[in-house]
C-alpha cells in the first residue's frame, strides 16, 4: 500500500507539457499555391483546417504530432517542435496502368445509388458545425461567426443557428448592396450546392442546377450532358483513388432530366470528384458553378463565379461532409462561406447553451440576434482567420446578443 501511494505521488509530480500554439501555411509543393481547407489533425478532439490563405494555427503539446492531409496529395506528419513555417504538399502519383478502360459511368451510377441509399437510411442525422461568413465589398464589409446544427447526410441542409456573433461596420444588420437580401439572410443555402442533393432538400439556389451526380440517374443515358475523364491515383499507403473530372453541359443535362420533371436547370456545377476505390467512397469535391449572374438593386446583371470545396468522412457509417467551403466573386465583392464540423469536441461542455426544443429558424441573422450568446464557446480559435479578416474584426464593433 505504501509503495502504491509513493508511486501515485511520483506520477503527480511528473511535469505536464504545456499547450503551445503552432502556426504554418499549407501550399502545393509544385506551384506554391495555398491549399485552403487542408486538414490538420492532432487527435479526435483537436483538429482544424487551413484558411483561405492556407494558414492554420493549432494548440498542442511540444511532443504532439500534426497530421496534415489534403485529398489528392501525400499526407505529412510533423512533430510540433519541428513544424516548418511552410508545409509543401506533393500530389499523389498516377498509376502507370491507367491506360486500361475505366467504366466511369458505371462507377458514377454505383456511387449515386450508394448515396441515395445512405440518405434514405440516415437522412435524419444531424451534426454541429462552426460557420464563418466573410463578405468584402464596396458597400458592406461583414463577418459572421456561428455554431450551427444541420442535417448532415451527403450535404448540409436545413441549418439552425445555435450561437453566434457579428462583426460589422455599424450597429444595424443590413445587406451589402451587391447581393440580394434573401442571399444575405440565408447564406447557408449555398452549402446545399453539393455533388448530390437528396430529393426534397433543394434550396432556391440548387433547384435550377445541373449537378455532376444527378440523384435520379439509374442508367448511363441519365448521365447525358456530362463529360467524364478519369485517372487513378495511388496513395502512400497503396490505396487507389479515382480522380474523376466532370464537365456538365446545362442544356444537354436538362433534356436528359426532363422526364423526371423535378426542375428546369439553368446552370451547371462542374468539377472534380475524388473517390476511394475499395470500398467505393466519396472523399472530396472541387467544383465551379458556371453561367451564374447576380441581380443587383438596379436590376442589372453581373457575372459571378462560385467555387465549392467539400470534404467528407465515413466514420458514422455514411457519407457526411466535414468541411464545406464556398467562394463567390463578382466585380465589387468577394464572399467566403465555411462550415467546419466540430462534433466530438468543443460544444458539449456548455449544457443549455442553445434552445434545442425551440431552435431558431434558418435565417442566420435572426438566429444570431435571438440566440443566447455564450462567450466560453469562443475562447478557442476554431479555424484561423486570414490576416485580412483579423484586420476587419479589429476595426469593427462586436455586437453579440448576450
Amino acid at each position: 500500500m505504501k509503495q502504491t501511494f509513493l508511486l501515485l505521488i511520483l506520477l503527480f509530480c511528473l511535469p505536464i507539457e504545456a499547450q503551445q500554439t503552432y502556426r504554418a501555411r499549407v501550399v502545393d509543393a509544385e506551384t506554391g499555391e495555398a491549399l485552403p481547407m487542408a486538414r490538420v489533425f492532432v487527435s479526435a478532439e483537436n483538429y482544424t483546417v487551413a484558411n483561405e490563405d492556407g494558414g492554420f494555427s493549432i494548440q498542442t503539446a511540444p511532443s504532439g504530432v500534426l497530421r496534415i492531409s489534403y485529398v489528392g496529395y501525400e499526407t505529412q506528419e510533423w512533430k510540433a517542435t519541428n513544424l516548418p513555417s511552410q508545409i509543401k504538399m506533393r500530389p499523389l502519383t498516377r498509376e502507370l496502368g491507367e491506360v486500361r478502360a475505366i467504366p466511369v459511368e458505371r462507377i458514377m451510377l454505383k456511387l449515386i445509388k450508394k448515396l441515395n441509399t445512405e440518405n434514405h437510411r440516415n437522412g435524419s442525422r444531424k451534426a454541429h458545425y462552426f460557420y464563418r461568413f466573410t463578405n468584402i465589398g464596396v458597400r458592406q464589409t461583414l463577418i459572421i461567426e456561428a455554431f450551427i446544427r444541420a442535417y448532415s447526410t451527403i450535404n448540409i441542409n436545413k441549418a439552425r443557428v445555435l450561437n453566434g456573433r457579428i462583426f460589422q461596420q455599424d450597429s444595424t444588420i443590413s445587406c451589402y448592396e451587391s447581393m440580394p437580401e434573401e442571399f444575405c439572410r440565408f447564406q447557408h443555402e449555398m452549402f446545399e450546392l453539393a455533388p448530390e442533393i437528396p430529393p426534397g432538400t433543394r434550396s432556391v439556389f440548387s433547384e435550377g442546377l445541373n449537378l455532376p451526380l444527378p440523384e435520379w440517374a439509374e442508367t448511363v443515358s441519365d448521365l447525358a450532358g456530362r463529360d467524364f475523364s478519369c485517372a487513378v491515383l495511388r496513395s502512400e499507403k497503396g490505396e487507389e483513388i479515382y480522380r474523376i473530372d466532370v464537365q456538365v453541359d446545362a442544356a444537354a443535362s436538362a433534356l436528359a432530366g426532363e422526364k423526371y420533371a423535378l426542375f428546369s436547370p439553368k446552370h451547371a456545377l462542374s468539377g472534380t470528384l475524388y473517390l476511394k476505390k475499395k470500398p467505393l467512397r466519396l472523399l472530396s469535391f472541387d467544383g465551379e458553378l458556371t453561367g451564374f449572374h447576380m441581380l443587383k438593386p438596379d436590376s442589372s446583371k453581373h457575372p459571378a463565379s462560385i467555387h465549392l470545396h467539400i470534404d467528407y468522412r465515413h466514420s458514422s457509417g455514411y457519407t457526411e461532409p466535414t468541411t464545406v467551403y464556398c467562394v463567390m466573386k463578382s466585380d465589387d465583392f468577394e464572399t467566403r462561406m465555411l462550415a467546419f464540423m466540430v462534433d466530438n469536441r468543443r460544444l458539449e461542455y456548455i449544457p443549455g447553451c442553445w434552445p434545442y426544443n425551440n431552435e431558431w429558424q434558418v435565417d442566420f441573422l435572426y438566429g444570431i440576434k435571438n440566440s443566447r450568446y455564450k462567450p466560453k464557446l469562443w475562447t478557442n480559435e476554431i479555424v484561423r482567420r486570414t490576416e485580412e479578416e483579423e484586420r476587419i474584426v479589429r476595426k469593427m464593433a462586436e455586437t453579440p446578443d448576450e
